[in-house]
């Protein structure tokens, strides 16, 4: 039997343009004298170039019975010096494999191929059974039928039979960057698909989807995936999809999976098909982009028809086409898709932007145009964030940053709303324009500002309040808030507002200004505020300083100075509100324009401010270093209190004494050297400061998380899980003590717990896990070294 080969052309560019110098070279050298072998080396090395015929190659295997064993020889033929003869030992990475009509091939372990044929025309019967095994591939999977008593490729099958299963079986796609399935020679079609495609090729290696591609899982585990918008014939994307036989159900079924350290280039787009879907009327289960993990596209219209679709890795956005949408879904009743980690726009595409924008990781734009759509911006999260976008064209934005720092590397303007909930912002230096349309509003609820250069109002408010009109600055060099506010009417709103921070070290300790009621300032911060205004107006309003860093005998001795002269206005004895000193000030825009005014006392023993520089408390060991570095009075006591979780009382741990010299920074430490089974997740500490029994300061109340214990050899298998055997793997050197237990649904509830689950236990969480329904779910085991979690998909 002669096998002849039609091979599909290379419809990348990209990897053309790699190919076509070394082909025309080879065919050049071998097209007369040694046309056949030339030809034969040819379609080894570029298995999808279009070369026409293949000569068959020695060692390639062709099953022989209508149920075998891989890894038995009597399964196989083998094609041996131009004709068929009975196999001696199983295929191999090194060997191409048929499967014929009719026939089965069973995995009894992990195998290895080059590349996978299987017979896909009519009434094709189950070709292999994975069981749950491994089939590593080297080559590509291919489909063919018969004619003629020759073997050609063929691009479609049966749409009922299941020829590659169980889906607790893996086709492992290894080796070097290739193209994997392709249109002409590999089928789609088959809607009872029902095995596991990994894609785990050697680091910088380039797997290619050149064809529609179903199975019930698809996990990228490391290199690139390409998912080609296939141009041969119809333009089609390579579809990613899932089963649609009844007994998978009408719900959503099907996942693709990015690893951290992988990552999928697609050039689908909607009007070719989907990234992902089940079938035009289902959507898959899920789509998870990892922490870690890039998704790349290239598509003018990306879609992802999943039920859930998780972002938690960086997407980017490369086009220049003259548009390139934003993700989204086409199934109905769905909600867009909105929340991203890090996000990057390149390319000269127009983008219109989604209603609603979450980005909780950096979001940048090197090139390209976003289109206004009445944005909502919202930065949130607990990591840092970079945002370096030149130009910010969102309506509305709202920070609400629960921890970590969220820096901006470009001027900020927006034209509509802006809520500042919570959270640090490091302005870079650069400056922030609010309130720069009339409709627009600026909300204050909590948090700061560091290194902002200046923030102008170019609209003003007809009423200013603790919501509209609070700043709140944050000084560097003393490590506190210096947020200013202003309250009060305007009989005349039009004119702007721009306030500038500006932060010198140190304190003007003779100071000796006069203020207008005879009283004398002894000193002030060289820590100041200079406010400019266009328009200014005449009506009197409060200004207002925040001074909860300020210590003073008596608190009416708290005022509001010029720098180095008296302030514009009248003083107004300071009071708490809220539970926060504030130091006041009567005075228009008129009278404040151009001028600098600062915190001060007229207390000629009042304590200055202990400048923290910074505080905070890590592992060592067994124990907890605790630092902090201070500029301090001599005779500066500090007192380290610990809280051994949320609601529990601090308790006094330790006292340190300061250095003599008062005027530069230094470093202190204390070691805690206790540790307790009931501490919770966090420890919280704090750190206060006295002078002859006098409270001067009092640090923030910082935390420290468990440190995470090494998670190496902690494992669960299989998974995903089906049914049958299930195990969970410790390591048992590393749980010498008992730990807790949790398992996390993926609506965040907790399903099970185990407080006291040793090493020989572990069986309990074995049964606990099989009893689950279907579904993605996170195990948290928190020992007394930290925490680890292994995500788990029970199917």
């Amino acid at each position: 039997m002669q096998i002849r080969l039609f091979i599909p052309r290379l419809t990348h560019f990209s990897l053309f343009k790699m190919y076509v110098s070394t082909t025309i070279s080879l065919i050049r050298c071998f097209f007369f004298t040694y046309m056949s072998l030339g030809i034969y080396i040819l379609c080894c090395i570029f298995p999808n170039f279009a070369l026409g015929q293949l000569i068959l190659a020695d060692q390639t295997y062709l099953s022989n019975v209508g149920l075998g064993d891989w890894n038995n020889p009597s399964s196989w033929q083998v094609w041996q010096g131009g004709a068929w003869e009975a196999a001696t030992v199983s295929p191999n990475r090194n060997n191409d494999v048929f499967i014929h009509q009719g026939q089965e091939i069973r995995l009894t372990g992990n195998e290895e191929v080059r590349s996978l044929y299987l017979f896909s025309a009519a009434e094709p019967g189950r070709k292999l059974n994975l069981q749950t095994f491994d089939l590593d591939v080297y080559g590509a999977l291919r489909a063919f039928e018969t004619s003629g008593g020759e073997l050609i490729l063929n691009n479609s099958t049966s749409l009922l039979t299941n020829w590659i299963y169980p889906d607790t079986g893996s086709i492992v796609f290894k080796g070097v960057s290739r193209t994997v399935v392709d249109r002409d020679s590999w089928s789609g079609q088959n809607g009872n698909s029902s095995y596991i495609v990994r894609f785990n090729p050697e680091p910088g290696e380039i797997l290619t989807v050149n064809a529609a591609f179903k199975a019930s899982q698809f996990i990228i585990e490391s290199g690139t995936v390409i998912q080609t918008l296939n141009q041969n014939g119809s333009p089609a994307s390579s579809t990613f999809s899932f089963n649609t036989h009844s007994s998978f159900g009408d719900g959503p079924y099907g996942s693709l999976i990015i690893r951290s350290g992988a990552k999928l280039i697609s050039a689908a787009s909607k009007e070719f098909n989907q990234i992902i879907r089940r079938s035009v009327s289902h959507p898959a289960a899920e789509f998870i982009l990892e922490q870690g993990a890039i998704l790349e596209l290239w598509g003018d219209e990306p879609i992802i028809d999943a039920a859930s679709v998780i972002l938690d890795g960086e997407v980017r956005y490369l086009s220049d086409q003259p548009t390139q949408q934003f993700l989204s879904h086409t199934f109905a009743n769905s909600q867009p898709i909105t929340a991203y980690h890090d996000l990057h726009l390149e390319g000269t595409a127009l983008r219109p932007m989604p209603a609603i924008l979450e980005v909780s990781g950096d979001f940048s734009i090197t090139d390209g145009t976003l289109q206004n759509n009445s944005t909502t911006l919202y930065l949130i999260g607990s990591q840092d964030q970079l945002v370096d976008l030149s130009d910010l064209p969102v309506s509305h934005l709202e920070i609400n940053k629960s921890g970590g720092l969220l820096t901006f590397l470009q001027p900020l303007e927006l034209t509509g709303d802006f809520t500042m909930r919570e959270g640090m912002v490091n302005f870079n230096d650069k400056s922030l324009h609010i309130n720069t349309s009339l409709t627009a509003n600026y909300t204050y609820i909590d948090g700061s500002w560091a290194n902002l250069a200046e923030v102008t109002l170019v609209y003003l408010p007809t009423d200013f309040s603790t919501s509209n009109a609070t700043f709140p600055f944050f000084d560097s060099i003393f490590g506190e808030k210096r947020t200013l506010r202003i309250l009060g009417s305007l009989s005349d709103q039009t004119g702007s507002l721009t306030i500038q921070h500006i932060e010198l070290p140190g304190v003007n300790w003779e100071a000796g200004i006069t203020d207008l009621d005879d009283e004398t300032i002894y000193y002030h911060l060289n820590s100041h505020f200079k406010v400019t205004t266009i328009n200014p107006s005449t009506d009197p309003l409060d200004i207002q300083i925040l001074a909860d860093d300020m210590v003073l005998v008596v608190p009416a001795d708290l005022r509001i100075s010029g720098y180095r002269e008296i302030a514009p206005g009248l003083h107004v004895t300071a009071a708490l509100q809220d539970s926060q000193l504030w130091a006041n000030r009567s005075a228009s825009f008129t009278e404040l324009d151009s001028q600098t005014f600062t915190l001060a006392s007229t207390g000629e023993f009042s304590i200055l401010p202990l400048v923290w520089k910074s505080y905070g408390a890590k592992f060592l060991d067994n124990r907890v270093l605790i630092s902090w570095k201070v500029k301090a009075e001599a005779g500066t006591s500090f007192f380290i209190s610990r809280s051994m979780g949320p609601g529990m009382p601090f308790s006094l741990i330790g006292t340190v004494e300061s250095y003599k010299n008062p005027t530069e920074f230094h470093t202190y430490g204390f070691t805690d050297d206790f540790w307790s089974d009931q501490a919770s997740e966090w420890v919280y500490y704090k750190i206060h400061s006295e002078i002859n029994g006098v409270l001067v300061s009092e640090s923030s109340v910082f935390r420290l998380n468990r440190p995470n214990f090494s998670g190496e050899g902690i494992r669960i298998f299989p998974n995903p899980y089906m049914g049958g055997n299930l195990t969970f793997h410790l390591p048992a050197k590393k749980w010498k003590d008992e730990v807790m237990v949790q398992v996390i649904d993926g609506k965040g509830a907790v399903c099970v717990q185990i407080n006291m689950l040793s090493y020989s236990e572990v069986h309990q969480l074995e049964d606990k896990l099989k009893e689950l329904p279907r579904g993605f779910y996170i195990i948290r085991l928190i020992h007394r070294e930290g925490s680890h979690q292994v995500k788990w998909l029970r199917e």
